[in-house]
């Protein structure tokens, strides 16, 4: 999985990177063709964080984006900093 289907917005500071997913299926991007859950949701963000060269992240997410950031957290505990 390389991320795509995934649009990105970004802020930095001296301190922190903030970046905003719009997943599969959400927002300006178009429904799949084949069946998707909230596993391969996770999958594309650690997509996304490995093509950003991102190693560990603190994740958040509300309502659809909140059982994404926990599956995040399960499936890849070594990559995340803090979820919220």
């Amino acid at each position: 999985m390389d991320g795509t289907g995934y649009a990105t917005t970004s802020t930095r500071s001296a301190a922190r990177s903030a970046l905003t997913l719009d997943s599969r299926g959400t927002g300006e991007k178009g429904k799949p063709n084949k069946p998707y859950d909230t596993e391969l949701f996770a999958r594309g963000v650690v997509a996304v964080l490995d093509h950003l060269g991102v190693h560990r992240a603190d994740v958040h997410g509300t309502s659809m984006g909140g059982r994404l950031a926990r599956g995040s957290f399960v499936e890849w505990v070594q990559r995340i900093e803090l979820a919220l």
